[in-house]
């Protein structure tokens, strides 16, 4: 009876380490989408109020380089986005194929085991995951400020 108790107890607990885990990564992907959302939105925001200096041919130009310039800023964000995306699939594959050998467990101290080792896998994967995002982040802001500064309404035709 105790081992069916602790058995439970300690499926219980490994299910809320993974639904804890993914809610921070729902989390934490929902706030990255938002605050991109944001920074999109000012950095429209701010061209919609740019106000034309020199003629209409230097004007055109300008924002043709600006529209090539942020096409290939976020060309390279897609593809870095899809990489990750793709570290965090294998990831979750690895965690899948982990919690199936779980079942197979012969004992309650391997069950514990297994479960810890797959619990701290999943958290590294999380880690690296939120750390991929936030450079992301952290790069895409930067690029979205050197664009706005170098193409923006007080920026020289």
């Amino acid at each position: 009876m105790t081992t069916k108790t602790t058995g439970s107890k300690e499926r219980a607990q490994t299910k809320k380490v993974f639904d804890d885990a993914f809610e921070s990564i729902r989390k934490a992907t929902e706030a990255n989408v938002e605050m991109q959302q944001e920074f999109f939105r000012m950095w429209s925001e701010k061209w919609s109020t740019v106000s034309q200096n020199g003629s209409e041919n230097a004007w055109s130009k300008k924002v043709t380089s600006a529209q090539n310039e942020w096409q290939e800023t976020m060309e390279d964000m897609l593809a870095k986005r899809r990489e990750v995306i793709d570290v965090q699939v294998q990831s979750a594959v690895e965690a899948m194929e982990g919690a199936m050998g779980l079942a197979q467990s012969t004992s309650p101290e391997e069950f514990g085991t297994k479960a810890q080792e797959l619990c701290r896998t999943t958290l590294d994967a999380v880690q690296q995951s939120s750390e991929a995002q936030l450079e992301e982040y952290q790069t895409a802001v930067k690029t979205w400020v050197e664009m706005a500064s170098k193409w923006g309404p007080s920026a020289s035709a």
